[in-house]
């Protein structure tokens, strides 16, 4: 069977997500897992082997690649080692006989790459992918649905923490339920703008699904969907489910902007992650598909993944 590599697997979010996933399907692939060199790396993980390398060492990672026919990336480092890793990882697996090649992307579209500062170098990851001559594909969900559930512990029911963050551990992006509060973005006209937003535990599905396609069916950008909805629809149906009454704040644009433009040039972490939820709310007024919208082009490719919306994932966190 064709082995699938999923690099930064160890981590509790898409990479137990991803080979959860493929470990599901038809017997077609089997995943692997990557990641850094350490002496407390463990040896299996989420029931799959896992290979030590080191990202920045050419050899090793030629090495470790032998025999992979497709690679996953869900390395999640800060700063500029990211680039570097997933440069380094792409000549590897060119070097290799890899067949196939997905960076770590995720997240919000393409339009992201221009208009969030932190995420321009993802644009020069992926031109270096599309002249690496594998067959690449960038697979971008929107916003994780999980986020819908930050700052909730569910009372202390770990089983049901896992299945609604699904290892999620992040800033308040929208939604806080620990401090019962919710930052809306506001359009121009006064409307809420729609999100697309997918549930982590689909995103591995869809990718799993995507490793089952035929070579030549990798379309470059491979979007998907769970639901594409308005963000005060959203806030509704979680004060609906969670029995919470969220305090709601509406932000327009000029407000978003002058945030943004007020933490130029700091470099404290909190700083930084306030200036990109700025740019990434931004976007979502934008209503673009590419920017906070995803064609659900995974949807259509593989039809038996179906995704979860967010009522159906509020329904399923919140169940009595």
């Amino acid at each position: 069977m064709p082995i699938v590599a999923i690099a930064g697997g160890t981590s509790p979010t898409l990479g137990r997500s991803i080979v959860r996933a493929i470990q599901s399907t038809s017997n077609v692939n089997t995943p692997i897992i990557l990641t850094r060199h350490s002496d407390s790396a463990p040896k299996t993980k989420w029931n799959a082997a896992v290979r030590q390398v080191n990202y920045e060492n050419h050899v090793s990672l030629v090495a470790a690649l032998h025999g992979v026919h497709t690679v996953i990336s869900v390395i999640k480092v800060e700063g500029p080692q990211w680039y570097d890793f997933q440069l380094n990882l792409l000549r590897a697996a060119k070097e290799a006989g890899v067949k196939r090649f997905a960076p770590s992307e995720f997240g919000l579209g393409p339009l992201a790459d221009e208009r969030v500062g932190l995420l321009a170098l993802k644009g020069d990851v992926w031109d270096a992918c599309q002249e690496s001559g594998l067959e690449v594909a960038r697979f971008n969900c929107g916003i994780f649905m999980n986020y819908l559930s930050m700052g909730c512990n569910f009372g202390g029911d770990e089983e049901r923490v896992q299945e609604a963050l699904a290892g999620l551990n992040d800033v308040e992006v929208i939604w806080d339920l620990a401090g019962d509060k919710a930052e809306e973005p506001l359009k121009c006209d006064g409307s809420s703008p729609r999100i697309t937003l997918t549930d982590i535990w689909d995103v591995g599905k869809f990718v799993a699904g995507a490793c089952e396609l035929e070579l030549g069916q990798w379309s470059g950008e491979m979007e998907m969907e769970g639901e594409t909805i308005e963000v005060c629809k959203a806030t509704e149906l979680l004060e609906k489910y969670s029995g919470r009454k969220l305090k709601v704040t509406k932000v327009r644009r000029k407000e978003l902007q002058a945030k943004a433009e007020a933490i130029d040039g700091m470099r404290i972490r909190k700083q930084v992650l306030n200036k990109m939820i700025a740019q990434f709310l931004m976007l979502e007024i934008d209503e673009e598909v590419g920017g906070a919208l995803m064609e659900p082009t995974m949807n259509k490719l593989c039809p038996w993944v179906r995704a979860k919306s967010v009522e159906e994932y509020l329904q399923r966190c919140w169940r009595k």
